[in-house]
């Protein structure tokens, strides 16, 4: 065994020390890292390290760097400082937010144009989120906006200008101006037309045969027809056998028919029967209610008056 009893005190210290394993070696550790430095683990080498994974080390381990502000350590695309991706719900730069795209909303109806757009955290002055105006010049045209039905504008920005559709329930080809459909095409039993007055009778429609004189309304003229009859002596009375159909009174015409004689004013069904040969009163019958065999004014004829002095028989004016 060593002795160190006889060597001089200098060498005896010297010794001591190196007797004590690893004494001289931390010590030297020690005087060399004074100033440790915390390094971060950097899996997906991107030159960022993620703050959870730290090791206080005096030199730098291989995987580690000083960086510890990456937000996701498994996606090399995702740092500070990398190009954010709009929208995508990511925060690709790690600076806490995805970025976003904002739209210019010109005429302020809460819908952006899409074609003017910037980018960022937070939205611009004049700029909003939507951006699927198709008309950002007018305040009324943006998606779900009414639609006026062909007036050739896109209101609700559908990439249609929406038509008016009407219900034809009878079928008759003809739709009730009631019921009324908006859209960019017509649902079943809708058609373009809205001019039928009764969409419950298929024979009621315009341009229908009108049946006159029913008070109905066929061809959905706003009244209906009327049988007319020219009235050419204006007695009142017009020839049954010329007449139109019309549902305003012609000039020239009447709603009353049965005149017998249109060329003769006194000749009607409501004038007096006179002894003249004629049929006044369009009855068919001539001079009725004259007694041509005992009338001495018109004794065996109308007009034929007897004499004084005599008297009508049979016909004939005899003395008395």
């Amino acid at each position: 065994m060593l002795s160190f009893k006889h060597l001089p005190v200098h060498l005896f210290h010297i010794a001591a020390l190196l007797m004590i394993p690893g004494t001289f070696l931390l010590s030297s550790c020690e005087r060399e890292c004074k100033n440790k430095q915390t390094y971060y683990r950097d899996d997906d080498g991107d030159g960022y390290g993620h703050a959870a994974n730290g090791l206080s080390r005096c030199e730098q381990p291989s995987g580690y760097v000083l960086n510890a502000s990456d937000c996701n350590d498994a996606d090399s695309s995702i740092h500070p400082g990398a190009v954010e991706l709009n929208d995508d719900g990511i925060d690709q730069d790690c600076d806490g937010f995805d970025g976003k795209v904002w739209y210019r909303d010109s005429d302020l109806d809460g819908y952006g144009n899409p074609n003017i757009r910037k980018y960022g955290n937070s939205a611009p002055s004049g700029y909003i989120a939507r951006g699927s105006d198709c008309n950002d010049s007018n305040k009324r045209i943006y998606p779900g906006a009414a639609e006026i039905p062909n007036n050739g504008i896109d209101e609700d920005c559908d990439g249609k200008d929406a038509g008016q559709w009407f219900r034809d329930q009878d079928q008759d080809g003809y739709g009730n101006r009631q019921k009324r459909y908006i859209g960019n095409g017509a649902p079943g039993g809708f058609i373009v037309d809205s001019t039928d007055c009764n969409d419950t009778n298929s024979l009621v429609h315009p341009g229908a045969q009108e049946i006159t004189g029913n008070d109905i309304d066929e061809d959905c003229d706003g009244a209906d027809a009327v049988r007319q009859y020219m009235d050419k002596d204006d007695d009142g009375f017009g020839n049954t056998n010329i007449w139109l159909e019309d549902d305003v009174l012609i000039p020239g015409y009447v709603n009353l028919p049965y005149d017998c004689n249109d060329n003769d004013p006194k000749v009607n069904p409501i004038a007096a029967e006179v002894c003249d040969g004629q049929d006044n009163n369009c009855d068919n019958q001539t001079d009725e209610g004259f007694d041509l065999n005992n009338d001495s004014k018109n004794c065996g004829r109308c007009g034929n008056t007897c004499p004084a002095g005599y008297t009508c028989k049979n016909g004939t004016c005899v003395k008395l």
